[in-house]
């Protein structure tokens, strides 16, 4: 999954300006723009890190960031609306502090994809330096050119480990049952959006690109997974609100005219409940995908360390020293 971080950290940077600006002046929302403030320091260096790590390894297009690239600006134009709230305005304050409460839960879904992202890109680059420089140890590769992309996978998230779970017959279950449903479910609920999209009226293009984004980082999150980190009475509630989601997003399609005008704010309220429900199952599968691949991390980090130290001895060295380079430098990867 290549992120597209080099957009979203330009959005990032003018949502950051804005923060710190409207906290220096407003004291009504002082709270909500700090915790937006703590949110943002630790995603900002989390992208240029990642963007470093993605001049390492080839080169993916995707545009699974263009919503959140938009929202995040839009979000710094809230941002800076607050300052323009009465004290005495309690509707406006009230609409306000749920724009800042919903931005900074994006923030946070941010930086858990970020850290999984950062750690599966470790992983691949450790991984094939460890595997070339094995091949040079045993003569597999004497003569053969390096490249520096040799034996990494092509994508962040074909490196994440298996889940820990012990393979009991529910857990089995889980895994390959409802993962399966789920994967399917996913793909047909994105499928409906995608078309309800391209015919309904701007009444529910908002609501709709948000659910949008959300897909498709999940559909991401479970394409190639093989075991569901959950237990089996919320894999059928996903499942069940999954299913539901595409019943309300094909109502929403038969929504038109003056008519149905008490029904459009009704069913704008349960598109945004649904990519509510659908931000907390993401959050629940990247929980574990950070701590599977912090330990896997952790793991490929030390056999390069051994690998290092044998490359540092004079004897090996003089050896390899002509054919192997290391394409990367040793400070980014020992962060």
């Amino acid at each position: 999954m290549e992120f597209g971080w080099a957009a979203l950290g330009a959005g990032i940077g003018v949502l950051f300006d804005a923060v710190k600006e409207t906290a220096a002046k407003n004291n009504m929302f002082k709270d909500a723009l700090e915790s937006l403030m703590r949110k943002l320091e630790t995603l900002k260096p989390l992208i240029e890190e990642v963007k470093k790590l993605n001049e390492q390894l080839p080169d993916e297009h995707g545009d699974e960031c263009g919503y959140y690239e938009s929202y995040l600006k839009e979000g710094a134009e809230h941002v800076r609306k607050c300052e323009t709230v009465g004290r005495c305005n309690i509707v406006k304050k009230s609409h306000y502090a749920h724009k800042l409460q919903e931005l900074d839960r994006t923030i946070q879904l941010l930086i858990l994809i970020g850290y999984v992202v950062r750690n599966s890109k470790k992983i691949l680059i450790f991984t094939g330096i460890t595997l070339t420089v094995i091949q040079e140890q045993q003569g597999i590769s004497i003569g053969q050119p390096h490249h520096p992309h040799q034996d990494i996978p092509s994508s962040p998230y074909n490196a994440l480990p298996p889940s820990p779970l012990p393979p009991t017959s529910q857990n089995h279950d889980v895994g390959q049952g409802w993962i399966a449903r789920i994967r399917e479910g996913v793909g047909s609920l994105l499928n409906e959006v995608k078309e309800s999209n391209d015919e309904t009226s701007l009444w529910w293009k908002t609501p709709l690109n948000k659910l949008k984004a959300t897909l498709q980082i999940l559909q991401l999150l479970v394409k190639d997974k093989e075991i569901l980190d959950l237990l089996e009475y919320k894999a059928a509630y996903y499942k069940f609100t999954i299913d539901k989601g595409v019943e309300v997003v094909q109502k929403c399609s038969q929504v038109h005219g003056l008519k149905y005008l008490c029904m459009k704010p009704f069913y704008a309220v349960m598109l945004l409940r649904l990519n509510k429900v659908l931000e907390e199952l993401v959050q629940e599968l990247l929980d574990p995908a950070i701590k599977n691949t912090e330990k896997k991390l952790n793991s490929v980090r030390e056999e390069y360390n051994k690998i290092r130290a044998r490359q540092n001895h004079w004897g090996y060295r003089r050896q390899c020293q002509s054919t192997y380079q290391i394409p990367i430098g040793p400070d980014l990867l020992r962060r």
